[in-house]
């Protein structure tokens, strides 16, 4: 866990696709004059889209658990892409949300706020252990 241990990480994660753009870059101008190639490239970018849209959807299914939490959700996607609120800003402002309705007791039509009885222990969704009195 040292600079070389860092720079090894580096090339290990970087290395590959900086290589395989370099080795490419010659060949690209002539492919690109085809109009399969381009088609495909197309394809791949919508198929690419697809997976990140499903990684979504099943984060939200697994860790969004009531109407709060959507609610939450929904507004930092409406901050960032409706009124161009800088991601990081529209992320700590609804963390803010989130701490103020926790200390608020606000909660969902599905249950409590708090649903995870640990941080980051979300095998276990428990509302039972962090039932405010």
């Amino acid at each position: 866990a040292s600079v070389p241990g860092g720079i090894l990480g580096f090339l290990g994660l970087f290395g590959p696709g900086i290589m395989l753009i370099y080795s490419f870059m010659p060949f690209w101008e002539a492919a690109r004059q085809y109009a399969w190639v381009r088609c495909m490239l197309v394809g791949m970018n919508a198929s690419s889209i697809g997976l990140v849209f499903a990684a979504c959807v099943t984060l939200f299914v697994k860790f969004c658990k009531n109407a709060s939490e959507a609610a939450c959700m929904l507004l930092a996607m409406v901050l960032v892409k409706r009124f161009k609120i800088a991601p990081p800003l529209a992320i700590f402002g609804c963390a803010g949300l989130c701490v103020c309705l926790f200390l608020v007791n606000c909660a969902g039509i599905y249950g409590d706020w708090c649903h995870v009885a640990k941080y980051g222990d979300f095998a276990t969704q428990d509302s039972s252990s962090c039932q405010r009195k």
